[in-house]
């Protein structure tokens, strides 16, 4: 028999191994850092110039365009429009994604098709969904506003008014993706021990005390991870706002995408479009990384 070889080589095979795949990583770090703080930096420097898509004229250093954006109503008014989606979107489609997944969990033998069915909304072009889900079936002569007329809510009309046009898209939004957060619980449900929950219902507790105090903590980690997920692209709603209702009516529904690319692209204006899209970069920076540190501690807390 060969004696084992020493601790010390094993240690400096192990780490020229390490260096080895370092070396080889290098040049894919190297290129997702440029194509990503390339164009961050990139939009930063136009924020401070005058550039123009027509270029007419010499290009100028400037802070006006933050001056401006601070002072700016219509800013005001998509970010504002840009948080009430993100915050009720989200929001319902936790609610709804969590009762769902809690349902497939139960039949996890029987529902195994369902799972498979809930992929669908997710393969289908945002702009198909718009026109599809948005003017035909919540359109005003959709079924559903045709069904809640109806039952008597004639009054309910979708994409007529502001606060109803929000909420529309929202529930287009929700059609969409709400499977992606079921199928994320879904996953996390799966790695809770059965018999924490059979040990609960032996001890008397009911379906929502076993929801309330075993499944919901246990699913923190899932929770943030899929509520950060939907922050993140709910943020960057722009493609059922263009296919339902352009912005309309007035600006009650245009996002901040929807906004950059407006000035930027319609009107022209690329360095203001630059300074209010590095202003939503940190908006969302700022706003998706507290929710990602409040989240953790409340989950840290909860188990």
């Amino acid at each position: 028999m060969t004696d084992p070889p020493a601790t010390g080589d094993r240690h400096r095979r192990s780490y020229h191994r390490v260096e080895h795949r370092r070396l080889w990583l290098t040049p894919a770090v190297a290129i997702t850092l440029l194509l990503t703080l390339g164009p961050m930096f990139i939009t930063l420097g136009l924020s401070f110039t005058n550039t123009h898509l027509s270029f007419s004229g010499p290009t100028e250093w400037t802070t006006g365009n933050w001056t401006r954006l601070f002072q700016d109503e219509a800013f005001r008014t998509v970010l504002w429009n840009t948080l009430w989606f993100v915050v009720v979107g989200v929001t319902l489609q936790y609610v709804l994604g969590l009762a769902l997944a809690v349902s497939l969990d139960m039949l996890i033998v029987k529902g195994r098709w369902l799972r498979v069915m809930l992929l669908i909304p997710m393969m289908v072009s945002p702009i198909a969904v718009g026109f599809i889900v948005g003017r035909m079936m919540l359109g005003p002569e959709g079924p559903v506003t045709q069904g809640l007329d109806f039952i008597g809510f004639a009054d309910v009309v979708f994409f007529r008014e502001p606060t109803m046009s929000k909420f529309g898209l929202v529930l287009v939004e929700t059609w969409q993706w709400t499977p992606l957060i079921t199928l994320i619980l879904l996953a996390g449900l799966q790695t809770i021990p059965r018999e924490l929950k059979q040990a609960a219902y032996v001890d008397g507790a009911t379906e929502w005390q076993v929801v309330r105090h075993i499944i919901f903590p246990l699913l923190g980690a899932a929770s943030l991870a899929a509520i950060v997920l939907r922050m993140l692209e709910a943020f960057k709603i722009i493609d059922i706002i263009v296919a339902i209702t352009g912005g309309g009516p007035g600006r009650a529904t245009e996002s901040l995408t929807l906004f950059v690319y407006n000035t930027g692209v319609n009107n022209g204006d690329i360095a203001y479009a630059a300074t209010a899209g590095f202003a939503m970069l940190v908006i969302v920076v700022v706003i998706v990384g507290a929710t990602a540190i409040i989240g953790r501690k409340i989950t840290a807390v909860s188990l």
